[in-house]
């Protein structure tokens, strides 16, 4: 297994670091932050631990339809920013697609923040990508080079690019679950509320279901970015 681990990244010098140094203790073979255009120090901070970054346009699919087509890897990993590997990562993807011939799978989440309500959280994601088959970005998707070229690139919108290419992978393949656990930062929750950020996330996925561009509906994700940053 050659893995390319591919992060689509805006302004997110505070993270890079550790999303880039958790990927090098699961041994991937390459490391790619696909950057949209940061004005801070993402793109240094990336150069200086060694990943190889490449510039696009602003937007996660324009961004990891960059990255994908920089890598070289079989097995390719979408992983944000802001989320990290545990160590054990790299051997589960190795047993996966090397001994089990897997071609799609996601992981488990472990949300950085203490409480019974994030732990809910965490198993209800879970549970969507098994049931639903729709692991959402914040998965750690991971998909062989096979597969993604059978259903085609990533949709080149703002948003809700990680449910199209899933809603695309699940009509020929299941989405393992693997155990991970892949460490996501609890700042959005902890910011909101985590019940009223779930429920802003329903009402996202809602909103799209039922028509609403992911250009608007980037508008408001964008807007909790900021405040977030500031």
């Amino acid at each position: 297994m050659k893995l390319s681990v591919i992060i689509p990244a805006l302004n997110e010098a505070a993270t890079i670091h550790r999303a880039i140094s958790s990927c090098r203790s699961a041994e991937a073979h390459e490391i790619i932050v696909a950057d949209g255009g940061s004005r801070d120090q993402t793109v240094s901070i990336a150069k200086s631990c060694g990943a190889t970054v490449v510039s696009s346009a602003a937007g996660r699919g324009i961004q990891l339809n960059a990255g994908v087509e920089q890598a070289d890897g079989d097995v390719l990993m979408f992983l944000h920013a802001d989320n990290w590997l545990s160590d054990s990562i790299g051997k589960q993807l190795s047993s996966f697609f090397d001994f089990s011939k897997g071609d799609y799978c996601c992981f488990r989440q472990r949300i950085d923040a203490a409480g019974w309500i994030y732990r809910a959280i965490e198993w209800g994601n879970t549970m969507r990508a098994q049931v639903q088959k729709l692991p959402y970005g914040d998965q750690g998707v991971c998909v062989s080079r096979r597969l993604l070229e059978s259903v085609g690139n990533f949709k080149e919108i703002p948003l809700m690019e990680d449910v199209d290419i899933a809603t695309r992978l699940s009509k020929i393949a299941s989405p393992k679950v693997l155990e991970g656990p892949l460490y996501v930062c609890g700042r959005r929750w902890q910011k909101n509320g985590p019940i009223l950020q779930t429920f802003r996330n329903w009402l996202t996925m809602l909103r799209y279901r039922f028509g609403a561009s992911p250009t608007r509906l980037s508008k408001s994700y964008n807007n909790d970015n900021r405040v977030l940053k500031d």
